[in-house]
């Protein structure tokens, strides 16, 4: 995206794609609400890939046994942007975006994988990749790591950053074969995932995205790996056990580690800007990282363009990067990190995140414009703020 962005403006960007195109990517294949209003305002969202995806226009919520609550993700109670979400596998999303990149003149090199940074100065920065013809050499104004949470080019800089603490390890499977949830979003929140939580995502004709996640250093003190709890949260849930029962997985239970907002600390260096998963720019409250791959690619495209024109690379300049995100994401992924890390620190807080989980519930069946604020503080249509609110907290306890 960030690479389509800036070959609009008439800039020589190349982008190195260490896989043959295309391909998977483990993802929950859910594009928030807010990420289409991202894609939207820059005419990114193609609308012949949107076709193909399915709408999400609801949130269910389970505890370990049943359907406890529900509500719409609608934009009442004041939220912005799409009033739904989209199922869509992340190949699509991603080939649809690799596609007008390349149409606005990006260079695409497949099979091509970034090494190390050799050299740099006040003009430019050398680096090197690796490719099945051998090394190739590139000389670059700026450089862009956009390389998923094992970043080689966060690593090159001296930014990688691993903290048990501020990671969730997430697995999942697909499946067919599984009754219609009739465009809902599950969450589960079942005490043996706590904190953490389970998930279901339509993807249209039977077949579903099924998995967990839970945070790295949990797992490591209950000595449990995420697999094991994935399986046992398909095999023993009362109610999604009982509908996978006949439906049939597609492929393998993949996994993979997510960094979370809390990592997001300096994201920039000389010459260089991490994006995305790279720049752990990940919603701590619901783990999406679509989001935060969009928007840190336009707030970087931004940044790389000022840069271009104003010929300045030093940390110095580019560190206005940092300034934008956080202009962007503290309010709300910090809050949110902030209030998700009381029940990790504080074990006890987990029954009472519990029990606030199931209250709301509760509260929300009797009152739908009081879900719809639940389920639009989850998604991030509605600021987390408005959650610490005398009136909602009254509205939550007495209602």
């Amino acid at each position: 995206m960030a690479a389509g962005l800036l070959a609009r403006q008439g800039w020589s960007v190349r982008v190195l794609e260490k896989h043959a195109v295309p391909r998977g990517k483990l993802c929950g294949d859910l594009i928030g609400p807010r990420t289409l209003s991202v894609l939207k305002s820059l005419d990114l969202l193609d609308l012949a890939v949107e076709a193909r995806g399915r709408v999400v226009d609801e949130i269910r919520i389970f505890d370990e046994r049943r359907l406890v609550g529900w509500g719409s993700l609608s934009r009442d109670g004041g939220g912005a942007g799409f009033g739904h979400g989209l199922a869509l596998e992340r190949a699509a999303l991603d080939a649809s975006l690799r596609d007008r990149a390349c149409l606005a003149g990006a260079e695409l090199l497949q099979g091509v994988r970034f090494t190390r940074i050799e050299s740099q100065d006040e003009t430019g920065i050398r680096s090197t990749a690796l490719s099945d013809r051998g090394e190739i050499r590139f000389r670059s104004r700026l450089i862009l790591g956009a390389d998923g949470v094992h970043s080689s080019v966060a690593r090159q800089i001296g930014l990688s950053r691993r903290n048990p603490a501020k990671m969730i390890l997430g697995v999942r499977c697909y499946y067919a074969g599984v009754p219609d949830p009739s465009g809902a979003l599950e969450l589960y929140f079942d005490r043996a995932l706590f904190p953490g939580y389970g998930w279901l995502i339509p993807l249209g004709e039977g077949r579903a995205n099924v998995g967990v996640g839970i945070r790295a250093d949990v797992c490591a003190r209950r000595g449990r790996s995420v697999r094991s709890l994935f399986h046992r949260f398909v095999e023993t849930h009362p109610d999604l056990s009982r509908r996978l029962a006949r439906a049939r997985r597609l492929g393998k239970v993949e996994g993979w580690p997510i960094g979370l907002y809390g990592q997001a600390l300096k994201n920039y260096g000389s010459h260089v800007l991490l994006l995305g998963d790279a720049g752990n720019f990940v919603d701590p409250l619901s783990g999406e990282g679509v989001y935060g791959a969009v928007e840190s690619a336009r707030l970087a495209a931004a940044t790389s363009e000022e840069a271009l024109r104003a010929g300045r690379f030093d940390a110095e300049f580019l560190s206005r990067y940092e300034a934008r995100w956080r202009s962007r994401f503290e309010e709300d992924f910090g809050l949110a990190d902030r209030l998700v890390s009381l029940p990790y620190h504080i074990r006890s807080l987990s029954s009472l995140a519990l029990w606030a989980i199931r209250r709301m519930c509760r509260r929300g069946i009797r009152s739908s414009a009081y879900a719809n604020k639940v389920t639009g503080f989850f998604s991030g249509t509605i600021p987390r703020k408005a959650a610490l609110r005398v009136d909602f907290i009254l509205e939550t306890l007495l209602g």
